[in-house]
């Protein structure tokens, strides 16, 4: 009965979800298609913008190929290896549709209000090399006669910071924190000490998205701090997010989502007591009253007669 009840609060909910994220997709389609600020360049900075254009190394098709299913194949690899379980499905799910759209918007918006040329700017602007010897004239009412492409051009303003960057990290950095907590690679747990290899394997999920970086200034189509500061934002969001949806990598729960641990802690507390293995077999009734209990509580069920601590009372003493 009460499981009925729970489901229309949890479809409202999903509705919910899935609503804010058509949102974000709108918002950041739309942002792709408009037009950057205009920033002055200087003459004496001009040199920075004068690299040659070149073809991207890694083209933007490959890297939508990356976002789509890299962390399609991590969460199913994730449900038929390690153990299905639909609320950890449904919750990465969540996350990482979030990181990757909420990434999206906010690198556009910082696309448009910085309005940075691009390395190659100047080869955008003029495919020739003519730049016309009025064009730094007056700097302050700078009207660039460009002769090449308008949405190369446009795009050529749309250097701060890298998309290739901030999505890669964005997708990558889910797919570290995502493999971490399931691996329990920093889970304080002394029965995980001496095991290099999972912190390894946690590790290698990095090494995709800093070649991506890196790559960007290689070909021209960015400078090296906007790499660093859409690194930084795609996977500074993709911890915030992750977090929203998943415990800290360091808890002892952290391969379970959050639905699945409140769940859990929920049933052991209507039933008064916890199954003597407890904890998924990692634990025992004691691990889980230190975890649910503070020094306070375990104090006064020691002291006090309140039914609260009648049915803990016993386990509490074997601690």
């Amino acid at each position: 009965m009460r499981k009925t009840s729970l489901l229309p609060s949890i479809l409202s909910r999903l509705l919910q979800e899935a609503s804010l994220r058509l949102f974000l997709l709108i918002l950041f389609i739309y942002l792709e298609y408009q037009e950057p600020f205009h920033r002055v360049i200087h003459q004496e900075e001009a040199y920075l913008y004068s690299n040659p254009t070149t073809i991207s190394f890694f083209p933007v098709v490959y890297l939508w190929l990356v976002v789509v299913f890299v962390p399609a194949l991590t969460i199913l690899c994730v449900q038929i290896f390690h153990r299905i379980d639909i609320l950890d499905l449904l919750s990465a799910v969540l996350c990482v549709s979030l990181v990757l759209l909420l990434n999206g918007v906010l690198t556009n918006i910082i696309k448009l209000s910085v309005g940075r040329p691009r390395p190659d700017f100047m080869s955008r602007c003029w495919p020739d090399g003519n730049v016309p010897p009025s064009t730094f004239d007056d700097p302050f009412n700078q009207h660039f006669e460009c002769t090449g492409n308008l949405a190369k051009i446009l795009d050529g303003r749309k250097s701060f910071p890298s998309g290739h960057s901030s999505f890669a990290f964005a997708t990558f950095g889910f797919v570290f924190f995502y493999v971490s907590g399931k691996l329990r690679t920093f889970a304080r747990d002394p029965s995980l000490f001496f095991q290099s290899h999972r912190f390894l394997i946690s590790i290698f999920t990095l090494i995709m998205p800093l070649a991506i970086a890196v790559s960007r200034t290689c070909d021209y189509h960015h400078h090296w701090q906007d790499v660093v500061v859409g690194s930084l934002l795609g996977f500074g969001l993709a911890g915030l997010v992750y977090g929203l949806y998943f415990p800290s990598l360091t808890s002892r729960h952290c391969d379970q989502c959050l639905v699945t641990t409140a769940l859990t802690s929920s049933n052991q507390y209507e039933h008064g007591s916890v199954d003597a293995k407890g904890d998924n077999g990692r634990g025992g009734s004691h691990r889980f009253l230190r975890q649910s209990l503070n020094d306070d509580d375990v104090e006064a069920s020691l002291n006090s007669n309140s039914p609260r601590f009648k049915p803990f009372q016993r386990d509490v003493k074997l601690i």
